[in-house]
């Protein structure tokens, strides 16, 4: 079952004096300001969803922070996953738990659909 948020992660990015810790923290009060984007992609998300069983996915809320900072970073998987699994920071803007960023790979079986990506339909 997939939840929309992380209700158990800090909202707070550990602070590091950089310029990537600034802009993150912007976009991430933005998001924070904007939770219908979590509703889009929960939507979509779970658009396909037959039963619910197995293993809990990602938050889509995280889904769409870990999308975000793949754009951002303009990388692949493989290294948007490394880079999760080895930076706090990311982890903390992903709002994912101490020990999800290990599973992340596996989380992208179901990507949000490119309308979601462009804003279309």
């Amino acid at each position: 079952m997939r939840k929309k948020r992380n209700p158990q992660c800090s909202m707070e990015l550990h602070y590091v004096p950089h310029e990537i810790c600034s802009q993150l923290s912007g976009i991430s009060q933005w998001l924070d300001a904007h939770p219908q984007f979590n509703d889009w992609i929960y939507e979509d998300l779970s658009s396909g969803d037959k039963q619910n069983t197995g293993r809990n996915g990602l938050s889509a809320e995280s889904v769409l922070r870990a999308a975000l900072l793949k754009q951002y970073l303009n990388c692949d998987y493989d290294y948007l996953s490394f880079v999760l699994m080895d930076s706090m920071l990311f982890r903390d803007f992903c709002r994912l738990e101490p020990t999800s960023a290990q599973s992340l790979q596996f989380a992208w079986v179901h990507q949000p659909s490119y309308c979601i990506y462009m804003g279309t339909d």
